[in-house]
Order: C-alpha cells, then sequence, then structure tokens
C-alpha cells in the first residue's frame, strides 16, 4: 500500500518550493528536509536566524521535528486506498459482449483481465508501482464505475 504519500506536483520545482514554504510556515529545519546541505551536526543557516527550531542541532528533539513536519503536510496528504486489498472495475462494451476488468490496488494499476484466472495472474505477478495520473484516473473511476473485491 502506499500510506504516505503527500501532494500531486506538476513538476520537481513546484514541489521543492512547497515544502520550502512549509519549512519557513513551521520553522522546520530545511537541512533535514534536504533543501539546503550542512555538515551533520552544525547548524543550518535558519537555524542561525532563529527560522528553524534547531533539530538539525539537536536542540529539537528529531522526533518532535517529524511530527510537526507530518502535521503541517496532511492537507496535502494523498486519499487512502479506501479497499482492504485489489479492486476490480468493471468495464462492459457498449454491446455488452465483452467485460473487461481493470485490477488496481493501492492506487496502482495492475493489469486488464477477462477471467478469474486472469485476475489471479495479474494479483500474483504484477509489480505496482505509484504513478499520479494513474492515481487521478483511479479516483474518478471509483466515483464512477461498478467494482468488487478480488481475493
Amino acid at each position: 500500500t502506499q500510506p504516505h504519500l503527500f501532494g500531486l506536483f506538476p513538476s520537481q520545482r513546484q514541489a521543492v518550493q512547497w515544502l520550502t514554504d512549509l519549512a519557513q510556515e513551521h520553522r522546520l529545519c530545511k537541512a533535514l528536509l534536504g533543501l539546503e546541505k550542512v555538515r551533520a551536526g552544525a547548524a543550518c543557516f535558519g537555524s542561525q536566524i532563529g527560522q528553524c527550531k534547531g533539530a538539525c542541532t539537536g536542540a529539537e528533539p528529531s522526533a518532535l521535528h517529524g511530527v510537526r513536519l507530518h502535521t503541517a503536510m496532511l492537507p496535502k496528504q494523498l486519499a487512502s486506498w479506501p479497499f482492504a486489498g485489489p479492486v476490480g472495475l468493471i468495464e462492459r462494451s457498449a454491446d455488452g459482449q465483452q467485460t473487461d476488468v481493470h485490477v488496481v490496488d493501492a492506487w496502482c494499476y495492475l493489469g486488464t483481465a477477462h477471467t478469474d484466472d486472469e485476475c489471479a495472474q495479474l494479483l500474483e505477478c504484477a509489480r505496482p508501482s505509484f504513478d499520479a495520473d494513474t492515481y487521478k484516473i483511479l479516483r474518478k473511476a471509483l466515483q464512477q464505475l461498478p467494482h468488487r473485491r478480488l481475493s
């Protein structure tokens, strides 16, 4: 599953800008966020000018910094997968002659099957990977298509 994904950004630059803004707004350590390079144990620039609470030097416990970061990121958290496991999104042809089952799990598209055996093979062999476009499509599809749980 993909329980801790945050934000869908069109570019890395926009993601870095969001994280930079978040760090400034919440006095988070840019060094610990990978936005600034410092020697291990050295104070980041933000700490030196009072814009960081000092997690880089141990003045703020790293666990507390982590909780503050997670809390600040919550508005951008992606929706949790609403099922206990994989599901099949059923799509029928206009004439009703063909049924496709799009097998998905944890917002990852595993493939399309036409039989229970094909579904089982996808569940056994597929190597899911998260894709932002697939996530957006699946979010919309889950609101529109009938689905059934696969086990």
